[in-house]
């Protein structure tokens, strides 16, 4: 296996390429070998590896929401974490645009490893009201893991926003 390095380059190229099946099938050749033996997962430490060389090297280009944003959507599990690693490092320089983009897929968030990979507790540091309003949207969720994360994110919020969320878990 190339390094994280030289793989995150090459996905640079093809994202820069705009052709994002391209793409999904050089992660799955590169990573073929990673895959755990019971499972079938690439180690999440190596995604994030390479998702974070693959942000330093797009942060400055003007596709990389844009080419993330297919990558997320026509992707599966390693190249969304790998797209959230980069949005990780691409956030210290535009955070803004981050989390719009982070606003536009909460919809596609549909397990834990996903959403524990973005951060939420994190999130709040910087932008608490994105927080409560992610978490009333998916309280009403009658999903025990669900439940079980916005109850952990809920922690670092008011008083008053943690009681809220309660009376909408509960009703």
């Amino acid at each position: 296996m190339k390094d994280k390095k030289e793989i995150a380059k090459l996905i640079s190229d093809e994202l820069k390429k705009g052709d994002i099946k391209s793409t999904i099938s050089l992660i799955s050749k590169e990573l073929e070998k990673e895959k755990t033996d019971k499972l079938q997962f690439t180690k999440t430490p190596l995604l994030n590896s390479i998702g974070q060389v693959l942000g330093k090297l797009i942060i400055k280009e003007n596709w990389k929401f844009e080419s993330l944003m297919e990558l997320w959507k026509e992707g599966k599990r390693d190249e969304k974490l790998i797209v959230i690693s980069a949005l990780g490092i691409i956030s210290k320089k535009d955070y803004e645009n981050t989390k719009q983009f982070v606003s536009n897929i909460l919809n596609d968030i549909s397990d834990w490893e996903t959403c524990d990979q973005l951060a939420l507790r994190e999130i709040k540091k910087k932008d608490e009201k994105a927080v409560f309003e992610f978490s009333k949207k998916w309280a009403r969720v009658g999903d025990k893991n669900t439940r079980w994360i916005i109850k952990e994110g809920m922690k670092k919020l008011s008083e008053k926003e943690q009681r809220e969320l309660k009376s909408l878990m509960s009703g």
